[in-house]
């Protein structure tokens, strides 16, 4: 699957690989309960922390993924988000702060585990994320989209496209209507409907030996995404694709 993505601290990262894994080593020490749980080679806390309730004892520690670094709570702080798994049944991310003396962790949040992320600057300046995720139920893949903010250091989440209408069953799952099918996006990125901030999704529908491929284009406004009405006849086609 093909991500665009385009920010400061990838190209960091493309640019200079010991980049990001200094980042994480700083990020352990806000994550992990004590130093003697770090483990700087693997990234990983070697204990589950405190603020997350282990699922099994199998999930006895806390991995670190990717990561997103900007201004969510307040435009001039410098902050993070760290994707984890482990310790959680579908994993987590944990949001960070910068200090004076360092990181420091505000929120942990249950379930969001995305793949990529993409900014946009709100109204006050404060960025909110565009993130995808990924879900999988009996063989089926399911994926979606939404709009990750932090609002008094809570994170609020909105569904922009949920995994019911992206969806395929190439992990093994029965055919549906007794096709195979594939409904998935292909990428996503920040682009502009004139001067306005907006979000395309680039989709492939595929069933038996048909073939399709959707943009999807949602306007920002500052504070919420909307779909264009050509994107709400594509999604209503999406929805009766394998009818």
């Amino acid at each position: 699957m093909r991500y665009l993505l385009i920010s400061s601290w990838l190209l960091l990262t493309l640019e200079l690989p010991g980049y990001a894994a200094n980042l994480k080593n700083e990020f352990l020490k806000a994550m992990c309960d004590s130093p003697k749980q770090i483990n700087l080679e693997d990234s990983v806390c070697t204990a589950c922390p405190a603020y997350i309730t282990p699922v099994t004892r199998i999930d006895s520690q806390l991995t670190i993924g990717n990561f997103f670094l900007g201004h969510f709570s307040a435009k001039d702080r410098d902050e993070v988000l760290v994707v984890t798994d482990g310790c959680s049944r579908y994993g987590g991310s944990v949001f960070l702060w910068k200090t004076g003396h360092g990181w420091q962790r505000f929120h942990y949040e249950s379930g969001l585990k995305p793949g990529n992320c993409i900014p946009f600057v709100l109204n006050d300046g404060r960025e909110t994320l565009v993130c995808d995720n990924t879900s999988m139920h009996f063989g089926a893949i399911g994926y979606g989209f939404e709009q990750v903010t932090v609002e008094d250091d809570v994170v609020n989440r909105k569904q922009i496209i949920g995994n019911n209408v992206l969806e395929s069953n190439e992990a093994g799952g029965a055919p549906r209507n007794g096709h195979n099918y594939s409904i998935s996006p292909e990428g996503f990125q920040a682009t502009k409907i004139g001067q306005t901030p907006a979000l395309s999704i680039d989709v492939s529908a595929e069933i038996d030996t048909i073939k399709k491929h959707y943009t999807l284009t949602y306007k920002f406004n500052g504070d919420s995404f909307e779909a264009t009405p050509d994107t709400e006849k594509s999604l209503t086609e999406l929805l009766h694709f394998l009818d």
